[in-house]
């Protein structure tokens, strides 16, 4: 915070010369919210579409803030009811002149809607009112932007928890109940429709799973689930912590739809966050990453990379133990039928879109999707030393995932945490559909560079802190 007085920061741009740091802030708070308004496709909350309400009660939480700021405290009981009672008027306008308007802005008075986001922007207002009055001081662009994202994750979270709760469980368990009486899991046909019920979706996990979720399969469901739940509640926390976010913040990243959607569905992607993030402590368990999910053995890359072979060794033999053990079990026909279904899903993913997710080559040719994840790999292995180096081949590992749902960048939340508070904040926002996805991935990749601490406001609403990076207190850096 620049003290009373002193210079205004500062940025150097090229033609420009020095640009005033708040006008690049709030340019960039422009861009987001032009970025929400044309690309978002949300659903509808509060009767209205999810981008227009998350605009609205984001700019009430801003306007709030600017009259909180202003008033003095003699002021304030004044002021309020002043501005309530112009915010009630206008929005009685609206109300009775939304007959003239177009038939989609019609369609809200009709269900309700504009009377319920005008009360949702109220109570944000206020609410804005409140801080600026305590404070003294107007939002800051990183606080504006840290409240949109939150209320777009809630938007996207309601949708979550109106599809199937723990498919991706119920489709393991499924698979491996299959194991255990005999049959195989693995799709031996093109897949041609999407069931019904998405734990009918095909099982594409390596045959050494079998036997851990026939095992679960024989337990009764609904404990299963709950534990499942509890355990990956707990992985969750144990990882963020583990890379240096704040317990205050560990509410707010839960709700994150990476996080979100993998509890409720069940995803291993959850746990396999947690194996990531304690590498840098815990080495040696790298290599379980892949155990899951081929692609996932690109960050076991980095301790070649560091030159941490005994970890690595550890972690290679460790899985080699699960497979030669398994092996009995399962037999080698359920690995060439495991092969046969992985090459079978790739070509029904082109007869299924849907499939691909938000993967790479549902947007460019399989050619080309190939050789953008060897070249995103390789340079992140060329710069792959250090903690920056792993969070890189994280991001590479996202780059090379053929299938691809929002659980799966979870691995892009060390890289997203390098940056400062407003693009890491930003990065989280605009990630409300396909194309903001990889922004996001982007934006992570450029902040695995800028690991170092750094001072932020005091005031920051930075998860790491006001002086904090990604993986602290680790030996590598």
């Amino acid at each position: 915070m620049s003290q009373p007085g002193s210079p205004r920061p500062t940025v150097g741009i090229p033609i420009l010369g020095d640009v005033p740091l708040w006008g690049l802030e709030w340019g960039l708070v422009a861009i987001l919210a032009i970025w929400i308004t044309l690309t978002v496709p949300v659903s509808a909350v509060l009767g209205v579409p999810g981008h227009l309400g998350l605009l609205v009660v984001t700019a009430a939480l801003a306007a709030g803030t600017i009259i909180g700021a202003r008033t003095t405290p003699a002021r304030a009981a004044v002021t309020l009811a002043i501005s309530g009672l112009a915010f009630a008027a206008g929005l009685a306008l609206v109300i009775l002149a939304i007959d003239h308007l177009p038939e989609v802005a019609s369609h809200l008075i009709t269900t309700g809607g504009s009377s319920r986001l005008g009360i949702a922007a109220g109570i944000a207002g206020l609410i804005g009112f409140l801080i600026a009055f305590r404070r003294r001081t107007m939002i800051r662009p990183a606080e504006l932007v840290m409240a949109a994202a939150v209320l777009l994750f809630l938007v996207v979270d309601r949708t979550v928890l109106t599809s199937q709760l723990m498919r991706d469980l119920r489709l393991d368990l499924g698979a491996g109940a299959t194991f255990l009486h005999g049959g195989s899991p693995y799709i031996t046909t093109l897949f041609t429709s999407i069931p019904a019920d998405h734990a009918d979706l095909p099982y594409l996990y390596p045959p050494f799973t079998l036997p851990f979720f026939g095992i679960l399969s024989m337990l009764p469901e609904l404990p299963v689930l709950l534990a499942w739940l509890t355990l990956s509640i707990g992985a969750s926390i144990l990882g963020l912590r583990t890379i240096g976010v704040r317990w205050l913040w560990i509410p707010v990243l839960l709700l994150w739809p990476p996080f979100f959607e993998g509890l409720a569905v069940g995803n291993v992607a959850v746990l396999t966050f947690a194996v990531f993030a304690c590498a840098p402590r815990l080495p040696a368990v790298l290599p379980a990453m892949a155990v899951f999910k081929l692609q996932s053995a690109i960050p076991g890359l980095w301790l070649a990379r560091d030159g941490r072979w005994r970890s690595l060794l550890t972690g290679l033999v460790g899985v080699g133990a699960i497979l030669v053990l398994t092996l009995p079990l399962v037999g080698l026909a359920s690995w060439s039928a495991w092969f046969n279904s992985l090459l079978l899903f790739q070509q029904s993913q082109h007869l299924l879109h849907s499939l691909f997710a938000f993967a790479l080559p549902g947007y460019i040719p399989y050619v080309a999707y190939v050789i953008v994840a060897i070249a995103v790999s390789v340079v992140a292995l060329v710069l792959g030393r250090g903690l920056g180096g792993l969070a890189r081949l994280g991001i590479a590992s996202i780059v090379a995932s053929p299938s691809l749902y929002r659980h799966g960048f979870l691995v892009s939340l060390p890289g997203l945490l390098g940056n400062d508070e407003l693009l890491f904040w930003a990065a989280l926002a605009a990630a409300g559909n396909e194309a903001g996805w990889w922004v996001l991935a982007v934006i992570g990749f450029v902040g695995t560079f800028r690991f170092a601490p750094r001072d932020r406001p005091p005031q920051t609403v930075h998860p790491l802190g006001h002086h904090g990076s990604p993986w602290p207190e680790t030996s590598s850096a």
